[in-house]
């Protein structure tokens, strides 16, 4: 089964329920570009980052960003928002060495019905969506 998230539909939703703007674009079919407005001292800065797929497990992803150590304090911050809001994502989302972000799925209670059934085969990046490949189990 192939399943698509637009990246409109992601702007759409993280401005409807964070208010914040952020806008995407592929770089190539593994990586994408995340681009947001974040206030930095008493400017607004617009912060580009790119975001690589390196695995797709049947449970899990992992993904590498670029940036510097400012940008790790912006994921780092983002990722105690996201938790702040949805503990349950605490025990499935962990960030690595080397700004390497690991997802499993079976870790996070709302997800972990979902890959009992399905197997994630592949993520790519299509020219306005990301495209998920699952099979049934």
């Amino acid at each position: 089964m192939v399943g698509y998230i637009s990246f409109d539909e992601m702007h759409d939703y993280i401005s409807r329920h964070y208010k914040k703007d952020v806008s995407f674009s592929k770089v190539s079919e593994k990586e994408f570009c995340v681009t947001f407005t974040q206030k930095i001292i008493i400017k607004d800065v617009r912060i580009s980052v790119n975001i690589h797929i390196d695995e797709v497990k049947s449970d899990s992803l992992a993904f590498t960003y670029s940036g510097g150590m400012a940008l790790d304090m912006i994921i780092s911050g983002t990722l105690n928002f996201l938790t702040s809001k949805l503990p349950e994502l605490s025990q499935g989302i962990t960030i690595g060495e080397n700004r390497k972000i690991h997802v499993n799925l079976s870790k996070i209670k709302r997800a972990k019905d979902i890959v009992k059934n399905l197997s994630l085969k592949d993520l790519q990046v299509e020219d306005n969506a990301l495209k998920l490949t699952v099979a049934l189990k």
